[in-house]
């Protein structure tokens, strides 16, 4: 779908920031990773693409005030998760859970990326170093941990995908909460904040919610963003505006129109939330205002960021 039109249907009550280095990340990822660290690992055609996907550009919605230091293995993380996506994307169950259990011992410090077996899996050892520059060992086993259960999402896709058969929109909404890999790159927020916040804030059930309606906004949108290609792709069938039109027997239409609905509904709770609701974690009240606030981004910056790429043309 065009930007033009997105910006028709998805409004946010948050602001879309993006950070000055956006132009010279999206340089340093085309010249130093795409055509020198990944030169003869993946196939040209692919690096082609992801030059024009801009990574880097994208990576700059979500990580507005992050120092260039900081961004640096941000944005190596986002260009790592979209080749990553797409890779798992066109692979089996049986493939998704070879990559799983190779990427995830990666981040957890418990296999090299050579030992691991898995492409691009130097790539994830080098930005679990690097986020130890700025993060505790236990962010990155949180991170670790989410990531996981990303790869389960896809597992589930894949099944989907081999089947040919539709998700239920409530469990599509599950599903893709695991799939979008949103939780992995709400984990690094604090690379850009300079804030290291204790586990028991993230575990804080308020908090929890907040990341899950930051997620669902972006399911929404990207649900109906990538729809087209996601029929092209054989994908369709856990794409949730695809998932709503087959399971309610309505046009395509109504049911860009019932997501469109959902996604406002879950920008009011997280508005109020944001507003009224944050819970009382006594000196760490500021900071985690401020985190709130950078978690808003996300979505926005999601929108923002589709005037930059051409992933979903």
């Amino acid at each position: 779908m065009e930007f033009a039109r997105l910006t028709q249907l998805f409004h946010y009550p948050f602001p879309t920031l993006y950070s000055p280095f956006i132009d010279e990340i999206q340089e340093h990822t085309e010249r130093v990773w795409i055509d020198g660290e990944l030169q003869g690992v993946v196939s040209p055609e692919i690096t082609e693409e992801y030059k024009r996907v801009k990574t880097g550009r994208m990576a700059s919605f979500w990580y507005p005030t992050a120092t260039w230091e900081r961004l640096l293995p941000l944005a190596r993380l986002y260009l790592w998760s979209l080749y990553n996506d797409e890779m798992g994307e066109q692979t089996s169950r049986t493939g998704v859970q070879q990559i799983r259990e190779g990427s995830v011992a990666v981040l957890r410090g418990q296999k090299t990326g050579a030992e691991s077996g898995v492409v691009l899996g130097d790539q994830l050892e080098k930005i679990r170093n690097e986020l130890l520059q700025f993060l505790p060992e236990r962010c990155l086993q949180r991170l670790a941990t989410h990531m996981d259960r990303y790869y389960a999402g896809q597992e589930l896709e894949a099944v989907s995908r081999e089947e040919e058969r539709f998700f239920k929109a409530d469990e599509c909404l599950d599903i893709r909460e695991q799939s979008l890999m949103s939780m992995p790159f709400f984990d690094i927020i604090e690379v850009d904040s300079r804030v290291v916040l204790p586990e028991h804030v993230h575990d804080d059930p308020i908090i929890q919610r907040l990341k899950v309606l930051q997620t669902r906004l972006m399911i929404c949108m990207n649900d109906v963003q990538s729809l087209e290609k996601d029929e092209r792709n054989g994908q369709h069938y856990y794409n949730l505006t695809k998932c709503m039109e087959h399971e309610y027997g309505i046009s395509r239409a109504e049911a860009i129109q019932r997501v469109i609905t959902l996604h406002d509904e879950y920008a009011a709770e997280y508005l109020h939330l944001m507003h009224h609701g944050l819970p009382d974690l006594e000196e760490w009240n500021y900071e985690v205002t401020r985190w709130v606030h950078r978690l808003s981004l996300f979505a926005s910056g999601w929108l923002g960021a589709a005037s930059q790429t051409t992933r979903y043309d």
